[in-house]
């Protein structure tokens, strides 16, 4: 009892008597409690960099995709509509095989096929151009008919080829 008494007359605080009284352990407990006060740690700031990172990279590369899916949607409606012009204009002459150059030059679609070469290939670097393909794919089912294959295809300044849009219809002989 005269150890409590002695420590009462010091007039310390209760903290101090406590961490006093267990001793070098406690007061290293103590320690990292205030420094955690004062901070974060370096384990701390790299773990959220990484997370961070993380998602930094999954917007990005998700942000890519849909741009991608975007122009690719882009150039199908603009071919589609191309494709819809040609076709709009070729049916005013009745599908007639030598109109097909007043239809090209109404759509502003360039045509290649089995009935000749109408419009003209854009030569400037860097540039994509459309262009319809016609193919006869024989007789109809309908007797004196045939059926054509329009395919808008969209041609890089590589050479590649990307098939975008297509309509097959029938037209009479």
């Amino acid at each position: 009892m005269r150890y409590f008494g002695d420590l009462l007359q010091l007039k310390m605080p209760v903290n101090a008597l406590l961490v006093g009284m267990r001793g070098r352990r406690s007061r290293v407990v103590a320690k990292r409690i205030q420094r955690r006060r004062q901070g974060v740690t370096l384990i701390e700031v790299v773990a959220s960099i990484a997370i961070a990172g993380s998602l930094l990279s999954v917007v990005i590369i998700g942000g890519s995709q849909h741009l991608r899916q975007l122009k690719q949607a882009r150039d199908k409606r603009i071919a589609t509509e191309a494709l819809d012009g040609f076709l709009s204009a070729w049916s005013v002459s009745n599908f007639n095989e030598t109109r097909i150059a007043d239809a090209v030059a109404q759509s502003n679609l360039s045509a290649v096929g089995d009935f000749g070469q109408f419009g003209r290939e854009s030569s400037s670097p860097g540039s994509r151009t459309m262009y319809a393909r016609l193919k006869s794919r024989g007789r109809g089912n309908l007797g004196d008919s045939r059926r054509v294959r329009l395919t808008v295809f969209a041609r890089t300044a590589d050479r590649r080829e990307q098939n975008l849009a297509y309509a097959e219809i029938l037209i009479p002989d």
